[in-house]
């Protein structure tokens, strides 16, 4: 979905931005000049630090290749930057279609078939799906701030930090298989800006093999759904030497649902 795409290359520019920001700081003072004279038949480059002195790559080709490369840093944060100005644009474009329907009056939405639907409307109907009661008893309670009781506290910390970046989520929410099994992920989330849904599974007995059997078969099963790990969905994983942190749960977080 070209949304989607839009999305994605925004986060990339911006993820440009960071680095070239963060790199500044250490770049040489001035501006590289460059230029080129013939002798006859020969060429020869010149290097200037500009309105100050010629540089010569035998002895400053590190200061050089520095001035090089802050110029170029330079025009791509202003290349950037246009480039971003255009997909904001084109983002607001999309959401031309799905807000004819927004901007229906209450009464008349019950009334019509919509093609499409703001991402707003998607996530208030996602929030407010009736819970289904799980069979399973949940034996060591954990509660997290949007009020859920969940079943660890590597679960009560997923559920905050999705909470805290204001990601809309479900937990324990019935999923259907592509063969017709209903399971319940730990977390099904809306991706706030693209409405896409989005399984979080957090396996936490990875030191036992007879669990790590049922983890690779249950990841192959929503595969086998359309719900592709590192695409529809996300998973981590601990155990009593490798635990699950919160800088790990909000890097995810900023790489899936962002």
């Amino acid at each position: 979905m070209l949304k989607n795409e839009l999305l994605q290359r925004k986060k990339t520019l911006e993820g440009y931005i960071r680095t070239i920001e963060r790199w500044l700081p250490s770049s040489p003072d001035g501006s590289l000049w460059i230029s080129t004279q013939s002798y006859g038949d020969k060429k020869r480059i010149r290097f200037f630090l500009y309105r100050q002195k010629e540089l010569f790559p035998a002895k400053d080709m590190s200061l050089i290749k520095a001035l090089a490369e802050k110029d170029y840093r330079m025009h791509l944060l202003k290349a950037i930057r246009k480039e971003l100005s255009g997909i904001d644009r084109m983002l607001k474009v999309c959401e031309i279609v799905p807000s004819t329907y927004g901007k229906l009056h209450t009464g008349r939405k019950e009334l019509v078939s919509p093609f499409e639907t703001p991402v707003s409307d998607r996530i208030r109907r996602f929030l407010e799906e009736p819970e289904v009661p799980s069979d399973y008893e949940i034996k060591y309670p954990n509660n997290t701030m949007k009020g859920d009781i969940v079943r660890s506290w590597q679960e009560a910390m997923i559920a905050d930090e999705l909470y805290l970046a204001k990601i809309p989520y479900r937990y324990e929410k019935p999923f259907r298989l592509f063969n017709g099994h209903v399971v319940r992920p730990d977390f099904t989330m809306m991706h706030p800006a693209t409405g896409v849904i989005l399984i979080w599974e957090h396996f936490g007995r990875t030191d036992k093999q007879t669990y790590m059997s049922e983890t690779i078969s249950k990841i192959k099963n929503y595969a086998k759904t359309g719900m592709v790990l590192g695409s529809g969905l996300i998973a981590t994983f601990d155990n009593d030497e490798f635990k699950l942190t919160r800088e790990e749960i909000r890097q995810i977080i900023q790489t899936h649902l962002r």
